[in-house]
């Protein structure tokens, strides 16, 4: 099968186990807030004690979440036979599978920035944690970085990669609005926001509802 046809094919087995994640995150917090009621502590205590047993529990789930998505994996790339289209060779090829279009538009980015257009901006922004791309200036800053890196590459005739991750920071820092502030980082990281909403749940449950 070709590596972004078997992509569209991993998206779909795979549904179920997003599904069952985010299942399993919930049912962790409403089983910490169950453990929390028992106790006789006063409601702040409470609180404070179900979200620790969220954190903790989370931290077990991803324990165990990780070997059964590498055996996934496994069992996937052994009754699929994946064959490098879009990637070229077989590592790009299964690249292309679990990241699709995500991983081409890197590669694109990293190697032929000459190349990148304003639909390809479009394209990878979309991608991104829809809440930094709802409450941030993402594409604008993103356009700024690649014209940027376009005319280095007309001067010195090198790509992104060649330039390394940390010098490009530099250059998008250097740019109008182009530092991506602590703030920003945090909203766009999954662990906090998921420590959030579970927080969020308890005060409400704990808090306003529950006796």
């Amino acid at each position: 099968m070709l590596d972004y046809r078997a992509h569209k094919l991993y998206l779909l087995l795979a549904l179920p186990f997003r599904v069952v994640v985010k299942a399993l995150f919930f049912a962790v917090i409403f089983v910490a807030i169950f453990f929390a009621q028992l106790t006789y502590y006063t409601k702040p205590i409470k609180i404070v004690i179900a979200y620790a047993g969220v954190e903790l529990g989370l931290i077990l789930l991803n324990l165990v979440w990780w070997p059964v998505t590498s055996a996934f994996n496994r069992v996937f790339f052994w009754l699929i036979d994946v064959v490098p289209s879009h990637g070229d060779n077989m590592e790009e090829a299964i690249a292309i599978v679990l990241a699709g279009r995500t991983y081409e538009l890197v590669k694109k980015f990293e190697g032929e920035i000459q190349n990148w257009i304003y639909d390809d901006t479009r394209e990878f922004v979309s991608r991104l944690n829809w809440r930094v791309r709802w409450l941030f200036p993402v594409i604008p800053r993103t356009a700024r970085l690649v014209q940027e890196l376009q005319l280095i590459h007309e001067e010195t005739g090198k790509q992104p990669r060649d330039i390394g991750r940390s010098e490009i920071e530099k250059i998008r820092n250097e740019l109008p609005n182009g530092k991506i502030s602590w703030f920003e980082k945090a909203i766009g990281s999954q662990w906090v926001f998921n420590s959030v909403l579970a927080l969020s749940i308890i005060v409400v449950a704990i808090g306003l509802v529950l006796p």
